[in-house]
Formats: C-alpha cells, structure tokens, sequence
C-alpha cells in the first residue's frame, strides 16, 4: 500500500487489538476522536468505548481506523479477511462505492462504523449484515445522494448513534420511526431533507441535531413529552415555524435555533429548570417572548436573542454569564440585572433604540460591555462602573 503506514497494536488488557493505516499521527488523533464521540454520546466513561459497547472484556476486540489513505478497491485481505471479532470499522475518506468492496469474510460482530467523507458511496447494502451494529457514521458532501430502502433501519435494530450528516436525502424511511434505542441523531447539513418520521418512541433519545437542514420545516411532534431524556436540541438554520412544547424535558440543557428565520416565537421555559443554554440570535421573525417565559430555569447561563425584532427582554431567573442581545434594533427595555453576578459579558451593539439601562453596579465579574453602535455610552456610565476590575467597555 503505497503512502501508507500499518501497525497491528498489542493487546491491552480489555483484550482490544487496534489496527491503524494511515499516516500516524493523524490516526492517533482519529482514533482519539472516535473514542471521545462515542463515550461522549453513549455514556462509556468507565471501562472504555469497546469493553462497554460489547459487553464482554474477555473476548478479543479488534478496531480498524484507516485514515487518510489510498484504501479503494484494491485492499489486501491481510487487514481484512480474518478479522472476525472486529467492532470498530473507521475510514476517512472512504474511496469506496460500496462497503461491500471491502472483503470482510464476517462482519456480523461490527458494533461502529465510520465512513466520513463518503463522496463515492452509492449504496449501503452492507447494513443487511450488521444487526450487531450501535454506531453509525456515513456522511459526505451535500451532493452526494444516496437511496434508503425502507426496511433500512429494521436491518440495524440496536442502533444508538445515527449521522447521516452532509447527504443529499429528502426523508427518512418509516423504518426509522423503530429505532426505540437511539440516543443521538445527527442529521447536520442535510439540505436537501424536507420532513422527519415520528419521534415519539425515542424515549432514549439525548442529542437531535438539524443544524443546517435548510428545507425542513416542521417536526410532527407538536410536543417531545415522550422524549424524556433529551439533552441538547440543535435547530438552527431550518425553516421550522414552531419548536415542539418541551416544557417538560427534565434534562434538557441546550436549545440551539439560531438563524431560523421561519421561527416567530419562542415556547414557555418555566418547567424547563435544567437549561444552561438558549441562542434564538438570528431569529429575525421573533418579535415578543412572553413575560414569564424565563421565570423558571434557574440553571440559565446563555441567552442569545441578537438579531431578533423583540421591543423588551422579559425577566430572566438563574444566574447568567452571558446575555447577548446584538442587533437588536427594536428593543427598548432591559429588566434588572442585579441578581446575575455571575455575568461576565453583555452584548447590547446596535441596540439603537435602547436609551436606559438597569444599574450594573453589582455585576463584579463583568468583563465585556459591548455598547458599540448605541446611545448609550457615557462618562457617568464609565464612573459607575469604575470599580469593576478588568472591566472592558467597547464603544
């Protein structure tokens, strides 16, 4: 294999055998971000990403992660033919049309497979033989399409990690509605999808990630009350009109729906007490947000509203360390602020409209007030907040 580079890595003690091509250093890293993705997203912290996904430490384990090489179809059976307990099968890019091409005399024990950058794949057949399979990666530019038989997801039932990001779909098989057991959905850069099937059954579900889906334009789910588990939503840059009621997602810690400028308003947040994170910013058809829509998480520490047509910013319960409110042309009236000192940074540029501010006295751990581009600047705002160390005013 020319330009490439092979080791066969001892056995360590959880009985895993790691095999990498590819250049090395680069393949340490892979494979270290293979290990961080999955932990991250399944929840392996202990005993290590392989141990935990199959669940017997005694049995020989083997991942192959091929990086930056010349693998197309001329692959020698030496990294392949005999590998019959491998888990962990990682290619990027995969110079591949089919992963069939790979001569994989048994891959029924195959728990991950990664194929980033999948620019040449023209099918998927393979999945039919991967029941065993948990992660699931195959992603590739916003070009490249790719047909999903509808039976596709009965074929992988114990899946738990889905990115298809950067794949030319429309929709997704029925079949997707049964996969009861996954925990993160990254659908990133999916341009061309138009509609999801029912989440309802997701009752595992931690991650959903649309970023850039730029022709979807609504869920199904009026509400996701079923999805208790979920973590982190990522809408931003869709089309949608209305986020799904989640006013009683317990864990819920990050909504992110930045530039969905289809989105004219924001849900109640007053049950929602564990969210950290809210950017809205780019939102440029919210004009109001309810009075009381902040009352209630108390674990609220980014706002990010810049951008949108509000007139008034709604006190906000918690402790805040960023409250970002660029360009925000129409507000008028910020609440008091004195409560949240834990603030670090306050973004009011190109609020040409607000002429007031609350008393910043208290706010000790201020470092950033951005006032650029407003009415606000001042020599008695700059005495009163003198006492502030570290404190920058950008005006």
């Amino acid at each position: 294999m020319s330009n490439t580079q092979a080791a066969i890595g001892e056995e360590s003690s959880e009985g895993v055998a790691q095999i990498e091509i590819g250049n090395r250093g680069s393949t340490k890293e892979f494979n270290e971000e293979v290990d961080a993705q999955v932990e991250k997203f399944m929840g392996t912290a202990d005993g290590g990403m392989m141990r935990t996904l199959c669940g017997d430490a005694k049995e020989k384990m083997i991942s192959l992660s091929i990086d930056r090489s010349c693998l197309c179809r001329e692959v020698h059976d030496t990294f392949f033919g005999d590998k019959q307990n491998l888990n962990l099968l990682a290619i990027v890019p995969p110079r591949l049309e089919s992963p069939e091409e790979l001569p994989m005399s048994k891959a029924d024990k195959l728990l991950v497979l990664m194929l980033r950058g999948s620019y040449l794949l023209e099918n998927v057949n393979i999945v039919g033989k991967l029941r065993a399979l948990t992660v699931l990666e195959i992603s590739g530019s916003r070009d490249w399409k790719i047909y999903l038989p509808a039976d596709f997801f009965l074929q992988v039932p114990r899946l738990r990690s889905l990115d298809f990001s950067g794949i030319g779909i429309e929709s997704l098989p029925d079949s997707f509605s049964e996969l009861t057991d996954l925990r993160r959905l990254a659908l990133r850069q999916c341009s061309s999808l138009e509609q999801l099937p029912k989440l309802a059954k997701f009752t595992k579900l931690e991650v959903i990630d649309l970023f850039e889906c730029t022709s979807l334009k609504k869920i199904q789910e009026k509400s996701f009350m079923s999805l208790e588990k979920l973590k982190v939503i990522n809408f931003s840059h869709t089309k949608i009109q209305k986020l799904p009621i989640i006013r009683t997602l317990r864990n819920l810690s990050i909504v992110l729906s930045k530039g969905c400028t289809a989105l004219t308003g924001m849900r109640l947040l007053r049950q929602v007490s564990s969210i950290k994170v809210l950017d809205l910013s780019g939102a440029t058809n919210i004009r109001e947000i309810m009075y009381d829509c902040f009352e209630g998480p108390e674990s609220l520490r980014e706002l990010d509203l810049s951008e949108t047509r509000i007139q008034y910013l709604p006190p906000v319960a918690g402790n805040l360390q960023k409250l970002r409110l660029k360009k925000c042309e129409l507000l008028r009236y910020l609440p008091d602020l004195w409560g949240h000192t834990r603030l670090e940074e306050i973004d009011l540029s190109g609020c040409k409209m607000l002429e007031n501010l609350p008393d910043f006295s208290a706010l000790q751990k201020l470092r950033i007030l951005d006032l650029r581009d407003t009415k606000l600047y001042s020599k008695d705002l700059v005495e009163s907040l003198n006492h502030i160390k570290g404190l920058k005013i950008l005006s």
